[in-house]
């Protein structure tokens, strides 16, 4: 098994219900970037997303995901990094 690595994502869509542009954001867990990417295209739907933008929580294995990680993460997003 290869390893796994978090990636935190933020998404802007068109949410055909809503009728309207819509953000979200989450974590995803993938191989690569590139795979992180893929499983959020495939589950906004390629042709409705606008933007995406993902950082990668931390190198290396994380096959687990501390709050002290996510909320690293989170400030390193909002205010970039120290």
């Amino acid at each position: 098994m290869k390893d796994l690595y978090f990636y935190f994502y933020i998404v802007n869509f068109w949410d055909e219900v809503s009728e309207q542009l819509n953000e979200d954001c989450g974590f995803v867990q993938a191989e690569s970037l590139h795979k992180a990417t893929l499983k959020i295209s495939n589950y906004y739907g390629e042709d409705f997303i606008r933007k995406i933008e993902i950082k990668e929580v931390e190198e290396g294995d994380s096959s687990v995901l501390t709050f002290d990680m996510f909320k690293s993460t989170l400030k390193e997003v909002a205010y970039g990094k120290d």
